[in-house]
């Protein structure tokens, strides 16, 4: 996506922006508008009616009365680079960025105005004070194409019409756009020296070692007094420092929580459901208020420096005003000069005029098809009108047509048109495919007819964040769902599939004026020998949708396997990693030998991924002995096995119960027991597992991996009495998750 961040790249009439994480994609934006040239014709038409001259006075004599004149003007203007422009970018681009540009597009718009200021007349001085004319919306599309129809009158006409005959208009033609850009909020990381934070820790004073939220909290925020973080911010918007060093110490108070206390538990009478609301990140037990925390035990040799990195990067719309003069525009569109016709109003009567009738560019993407325009042109006292005429543009090539009516006098007629616009039906708004529209009024003897004055579009960009996704390799689809409120199905489904060389696509949904549709989302990610990965998003927000990649971060551990060789064959190791977002394990294995006792263990997992694995290892003896361990964690750059390998396993629960203190449960556990009479192993226990998503292992003796089952049961007490004993089960997993019904004393 276009990257927002200073210095830009401005070649001749060109703005260039890089990709955020493309090298070799840009993207650039016109900055000065140019006539629109059709047919080797500028788009260019204006017309003066002179008031009349008093006879004897010759043709250079001064008006005989104070009969105004009339003006009407109407012209294109587009925002397209020359194919000049377009083959000198490149050079540039390597010139100022080091690098090639092999893909350059238009950067995305997402809203659009076009202005006319024209200075009014200011009798000997020149005057400050402007007429505006607002011309048709800008396409967004393309060229980005705008329309300008004029009409003038009296003083402001003459003016106007004696500085086109002059060739310097007092006028500029300007745009008001909205660009789409991906700006880097802030790159920022910190340096905790852990040693120092535990020691910190233990200075407060507080009984046990007990500590609110609040208090580790404060603590948190003066560890920068006492040189126990470093913080460095690099690459800050003008608007991140407060954000990025914010999300630090939010970060610092989530690793804190984690490394150095217990699991926390409810300090007061409120329940901690009820005040997650503020959650931060997603550690949402460990920094609300009402929390206690017991401070651990720890050896200080254990706790090395560690550093906490954070990027985050925000869409947002930036402001762009591309502007020239209409003499500056009329100059370079040479020709332009002799399309002014001069009209005296004492020829007036019965004479020819030629009204222009087109539609605006782009009509397709609303679903049109085709619109017939009856115009009509009207003069006071007539009951006939002058011009009673219907045409038809098709969007697929809307064109231009000239319509001729003769006027009887010289009073200006008025001019309207009414439409009747055929849509297609995979695209109509609630099925509406025919709409028929009222009169309108046009202006400058031209009809410019534009159905985003009906018509609402919707557009969603949907990029990939990191292309780096397609490497490794892995794919990826998406499906959009359009929902109106209220609605009982989507009006609108959309599949879109992504790659290396379509990294973004966009979605346009049609819609009836002031209405707002609800965008629902389904992004699958898919990599060979795992299964999907699906991502549901709800309330898809924004004009710009990024695609993160699950797997984003690839991080490594080296594993070194310490064993005594003379006795041991080999250890074979089973290494594994729980992808946080995607909610499954990635595996991997590798056999040590005296030969080959370090492995790169390599990963490439979900950003919210801790950077900690597990390891499963079996020994091989040299006399053939087999001896399989338990599961262990991992953690750090570099880690061990060792070949002190017990005949063992480990059992680890997770509860889930959500509804856990609403229920009022006071307490739960999981009872197990294993047996193996061929070992003479009669083992049980007991896990506690009081709330949602805690954790609990349970280690027995494990020489017969072929005998796997053991039994468990899951028990709760409420905090009226109420008990839950759910049946005894069987399992031989190494993981076993439990749930807690909603209501445990209904069952």
């Amino acid at each position: 996506m276009l990257l927002y961040k200073p210095p830009f790249l401005a070649v001749d009439a060109l703005t260039v922006f890089p990709d955020h994480a493309d090298p070799e994609a840009f993207y650039y934006l016109v900055s000065v508008p140019d006539l629109v040239a059709e047919g080797g014709e500028p788009a260019f038409w204006a017309t003066a009616v002179l008031p009349p001259v008093a006879a004897g006075s010759g043709t250079g004599g001064a008006p005989a009365d104070s009969s105004p004149a009339r003006a009407s003007l109407s012209f294109d203007v587009r925002l397209a680079a020359t194919d000049a422009a377009l083959a000198a970018l490149p050079q540039e681009i390597q010139r100022h960025y080091g690098r090639q540009a092999k893909r350059l597009t238009p950067a995305p718009l997402a809203s659009g105005k076009a202005r006319l200021a024209v200075a009014r007349p200011g009798g000997e001085t020149p005057s400050k004070d402007l007429f505006v004319y607002e011309g048709q919306p800008p396409s967004l599309i393309d060229d980005n194409r705008a329309a300008f129809a004029v009409a003038a009158q009296g003083d402001e006409a003459q003016v106007l019409v004696a500085s086109l005959t002059a060739g310097h208009v007092p006028a500029v033609v300007s745009y008001e756009l909205t660009f789409l850009g991906l700006a880097p909020s802030f790159e920022a990381s910190m340096k905790v020296h852990w040693k120092e934070v535990y020691r910190q820790l233990r200075q407060r004073d507080s009984t046990n070692f007990i500590f609110s939220s609040e208090e580790v909290d404060q603590t948190v925020t003066t560890l920068e007094e006492h040189r126990a973080i470093e913080i460095e911010v690099r690459e800050l918007d003008p608007e991140g420092a407060k954000a990025a060093t914010k999300a630090l110490f939010d970060e610092l108070k989530s690793e804190v929580i984690k490394r150095l206390f217990e699991t926390p538990r409810q300090a007061g009478d409120v329940p901690i459901e009820d005040r997650i609301g503020r959650g931060v990140r997603e550690v949402l037990t460990s920094i609300v208020p009402g929390v206690a925390h017991s401070l651990r035990q720890v050896d200080e040799t254990d706790l090395e420096d560690a550093t906490i990195d954070l990027r985050e990067q925000q869409v947002k719309g930036y402001p762009f005003y591309p502007q020239s003069t209409l003499a500056g525009i009329l100059t370079r569109a040479s020709g332009a000069s002799s399309r002014l016709q001069l009209v005296d109003v004492d020829r007036l009567p019965g004479r020819v005029e030629e009204v222009v009738v087109e539609m605006a560019g782009g009509a397709g993407r609303l679903g049109v098809k085709t619109v017939v325009l009856e115009v009509q042109a009207l003069a006071a006292g007539r009951d006939e009108p002058l011009l009673d005429q219907s045409v038809e543009l098709a969007a697929a090539a809307p064109g231009r047509q000239v319509l001729r009516y003769r006027r009887p006098g010289s009073e200006e007629p008025a001019l309207r048109y009414r439409a009747r616009m055929a849509l297609d039906p995979a695209l109509a708004p609630d099925g509406r495919e025919i709409w028929e529209l009222d009169w309108r009024p046009a202006s400058g003897q031209r009809v410019w007819f534009n159905p985003e004055e009906w018509l609402d579009v919707v557009t969603l960009r949907l990029e990939v964040d990191d292309p780096a996704l397609f490497d490794l390799p892995a794919s990826v689809d998406m499906d959009v769902e359009a929902w109106l409120p209220g609605g009982a199905a989507p009006f609108r489904r959309a599949h879109f599939d992504f790659a290396k060389g379509a990294l973004a696509q966009e979605l346009s949904i049609v819609m009836s004026e002031g209405q707002v549709p609800a965008l629902r989302g389904r992004e699958t990610f898919r990599r060979r020998g795992e299964p999907d990965f699906v991502r549901e998003l709800p309330d898809l927000a924004g004009p710009v949708h990024r695609i993160m990649s699950p797997f984003g971060l690839a991080w490594s551990m080296e594993v070194r396997a310490v064993a005594d060789w003379a006795q041991t064959e080999a250890l074979f190791a089973e290494l594994r990693v729980r992808d946080a977002a995607r909610q499954v394990w990635l595996p991997d294995e590798h056999r040590f030998t005296a030969a080959d006792a370090i492995y790169a263990l390599r990963f490439s997992t979900s950003r919210e991924t801790p950077r900690k694995a597990e390891a499963r290892i079996t020994r091989i003896r040299k006399d053939g002995g087999i001896v399989r361990g338990p599961w262990t964690d991992l953690a750090g750059p570099v880690v061990a096995v060792t070949d002190a390998v017990k005949a063992e396993r480990r059992v680890r629960a997770t509860l889930s119960a959500p509804g856990f203190v609403q229920a009022a449960v006071r307490k739960a556990w999981v009872e197990t027991t294993y047996q193996d009479p061929a070992h003479g192993i009669d083992a049980s226990g007991r896990l506690d597992l009081n709330g949602d998503k805690t954790v609990a292992d349970w280690v027995h003796p494990f020489p017969d991996p072929s005998r796997p089952t053991y039994r468990y049961r899951l028990r709760a007490l409420g905090e009226g009495g109420e008990r839950y004993n759910a049946p005894w089960a069987e399992s031989a997993a190494d993981d076993l998750d439990l749930t807690l019904p909603v209501s445990p004393w209904d069952v």
